[in-house]
């Protein structure tokens, strides 16, 4: 498998090169042809070349075309073993359609299709992935919720109606990146924000039984993502190249193709969210019950050089009384701002266009066409994150309903869980933060409330009687106990070496002294008599968690070295990149030698297992800040004063400001609200129903809380 994703992540890297090297060679070829187009928030009207996205397209197919030995090379050399046909066959229909749709979207570019030759362009390209879809599986079955299975049953068969669901997602999918698109930047940029989240989802579900679906993705999604990367170098503020409809419909069909023949197409939509609200907000324009201009892109004030949003104008008593309705609701809500009385004309009227871009402008107010492109990014990535911000909370409590899905829940001793990634990435996280400190004299004032959270939650369980798990520290250990002592530990040990080799050390010794019978008395029903053996688990776990911790310090070392220029940046991304290939093919080794890794004990494998998920955290970020935050200065734009004066109005959202600065206090929040309810109901015994509308009031009352708190801290 890994073999694979090596070869597979290597030409995708040689593709994204040679992007870079034939791109420009060829603008010259599409300018010629008169394949392009004028910019139209720019002051100087220069042609620029279009319908680009062919070019990546292409690198994309070869990449995937020279691929394709590669899943199978084992089955070629080896006649005697059966030959997949079923996954060769879906991996060359998915390649089909992908080539079909790219054929399609460059009759687009050229010829400039109507909408209604939009729309069945997508489904006449799924036809060969519905077919082969068909052949394999023709599983039209769907699992109904638990908690709406009173009503239908366990699951119901769609039969001829999931196909059409499929059919509509490839259509969804590449309209909806066309749709929300006009800036330099963005159509590229939101694609890989979504490539990238699907390929982190991938990753995570590796371990699990679909790993196959989920390894198939990956295929496509890796090299899609390094060229679509080499592309936005060309179409980033100021756009040399514009992308065109090819790369739109390019993007949505690969993207569609993943998530049908992966079988995640629900989990694929929580990575559209931005286009989902952009396409509703649309809908009224698209279906004519308000007038629809052919540009509704934000419109470019030369004096100042920021955008405004683009406007429509109309008559009310020409409008149809359902899209004089939504206009006001729209006004009311905000959505739209309203003239009247246009040119000393009572009648005439004008509105900002429906689109999530003038929308955002509305808001923000003029704005400079990167400072919005890198905002609506930002959101994009946000809203990717969510879902899995709010999986981890939700966790926090959903994980004593019966509903909740075991495969996450913590391991009991050895074992690979989502949940245990929990307490391995605070400390990471707290290392790394820490490196620069750990030895100052605030860090005990940061120590003491750490150990105050602990006494208080011991004393609150053992007086309340709370059902607590003693196999997981211990009877009166708890986690607050383990960071407490680390910190304090690192605040006393002021020795002149680097914490790579503290680390290495505690290591090294813990595993001899597990070897040698700790590991079985930790884990035996050996009798808890005294304080040690009541907690062994919190005690000598706290040497594994020591390790990690010095091992973040490591790294947060060399991550805080000064940076002069972006080559530094680049430079540390590949090392990034590196480190974090090395030590996930180095895992399987450590898992041999070491065992499993184990929560409980802390060992070895845990602890490189913690660093391995955190360095691919880690390069995901400093991706995504170098992606959505760099600018080339080489290339020149001219401002007014206004503009460069201008503060940035549009911020994180102030929940998200909220937890991001108060962290340790949302998520005592969370586990207050998981105790008040575990306390309250039998949650162990709850029927499916109650357990989800429960779970829906926790996350609605701890968004209401984290507001509220928001609005009374920093005064929004």
């Amino acid at each position: 498998m890994w073999s694979e994703i090596l070869v597979n992540l290597s030409l995708s890297m040689l593709g994204y090169y040679t992007i870079l090297k034939v791109l420009p060679r060829l603008k010259e070829m599409f300018l010629k042809a008169n394949i392009s187009g004028t910019d139209l928030n720019k002051v100087e009207k220069v042609q620029i070349p279009e319908a680009a996205g062919v070019i990546t397209s292409c690198i994309f197919l070869i990449i995937m075309f020279i691929f394709i030995p590669f899943p199978f090379g084992k089955q070629l050399l080896h006649k005697e073993w059966d030959f997949p046909h079923q996954e060769f066959v879906q991996f060359v229909a998915a390649l089909l359609s992908i080539c079909c749709m790219v054929l399609l979207g460059f009759a687009d570019d050229v010829l400039n299709l109507r909408w209604r030759h939009k729309l069945l362009l997508p489904t006449i390209a799924t036809l060969p992935l519905l077919m082969v879809y068909y052949v394999n599986y023709n599983s039209t079955t769907v699992i109904i919720p638990k908690p709406l299975r009173f009503l239908v049953g366990h699951d119901i068969d769609l039969g001829i109606f999931y196909y059409l669901y499929m059919g509509m997602l490839a259509v969804f999918c590449t309209n909806a990146i066309n749709i929300y698109a006009g800036v330099n930047g963005l159509e590229v940029g939101q694609s890989i924000v979504i490539a990238a989240s699907i390929i982190l989802f991938n990753f995570i579900e590796l371990n699990v039984d679909s790993r196959s679906n989920h390894l198939f993705s990956l295929f496509f999604m890796i090299p899609y993502f390094f060229t679509s990367l080499a592309l936005l170098r060309f179409n980033w503020y100021p756009a040399s190249v514009f992308v065109g409809d090819t790369f739109c419909y390019f993007s949505g069909m690969t993207i569609a193709v993943v998530a049908i023949l992966g079988h995640f197409s629900k989990t694929a939509l929580l990575f559209f969210i931005p286009q989902i609200i952009n396409f509703i907000f649309s809908l009224p324009q698209l279906f004519h019950l308000l007038p629809c201009p052919r540009h509704r892109l934000p419109r470019l004030n030369p004096e100042s050089g920021l955008l405004n949003p683009s406007v429509f104008q109309f008559k009310e008593k020409s409008l149809k009384p359902i899209g004089r309705l939504i206009l006001k609701l729209y006004q009311l809500v905000g959505f739209v701002r309203i003239e009247n009385a246009i040119d000393r004309d009572d009648d005439l009227s004008q509105s900002t266009n429906c689109t999530l871009i003038n929308y955002a402008i509305k808001i923000i107010g003029p704005i400079h066409e990167r400072d919005l492109v890198i905002r609506l990014l930002a959101f994009q990535y946000s809203s990717d994150i969510l879902y899995m911000f709010y999986a981890t909370v939700i966790s926090i409590l959903a994980v004593d309903f019966h509903v909740y899905p075991r495969r996450f829940v913590k391991t009991e001793t050895f074992g690979y869980s989502l949940m245990d990634v929990g307490v391995g990435t605070y400390v990471f996280a707290h290392g790394l933060l820490g490196s620069s400190t750990c030895h100052s004299k605030g860090q005990w004032s940061k120590i003491f409330p750490i150990i105050g959270l602990g006494i208080l939650r011991l004393l609150s369980v053992k007086s309340l009687d709370y059902h607590e798990h003693v196999s997981e520290y211990g009877v009166h250990w708890n986690f607050f106990f383990t960071l407490a002592l680390i910190k304090g530990i690192s605040a006393m040990l002021k020795l002149q070496v680097r914490p790579a080799v503290i680390a290495t050390s505690i290591l090294a010794f813990y595993e001899i002294v597990l070897k040698l019978g700790l590991q079985n008395w930790i884990l035996s029903d050996y009798p808890r008599t005294d304080l040690v053996s009541s907690n062994r688990e919190g005690v000598f776990s706290l040497f594994g968690y020591l390790a990690l911790y010095y091992t973040s310090m490591e790294i947060g070392d060399y991550l805080k070295k000064p940076k002069t220029n972006f080559r530094d940046w680049i430079g540390l991304l590949i090392r990034l990149l590196a480190l974090s290939f090395l030590s996930w093919n180095a895992l399987p080794y450590f898992e041999a030698v070491f065992g499993l890794p184990s929560r409980r004990l802390a060992n070895t494998t845990f602890c490189v297992w913690m660093v391995t998920y955190n360095l691919i955290l880690l390069t995901c970020c400093l991706t995504s800040d170098l992606l959505l935050v760099t600018v080339d200065y080489r290339r020149k734009r001219t401002l007014s004063s206004e503009a460069l004066n201008m503060k940035p109005l549009l911020r994180e959202p102030y929940s998200m400001q909220f937890i991001n600065r108060n962290g340790m206090l949302y998520f005592l929040l969370a586990n207050l609200l998981t105790g008040l309810i575990n306390l309250s109901f039998d949650t162990v015994n709850m029927n499916s129903y109650s357990s989800m509308t429960i779970l829906v009031g926790y996350v609605a009352l701890l968004s209401s809380s984290v507001a509220y708190l928001s609005a009374s801290i920093y005064g929004y």
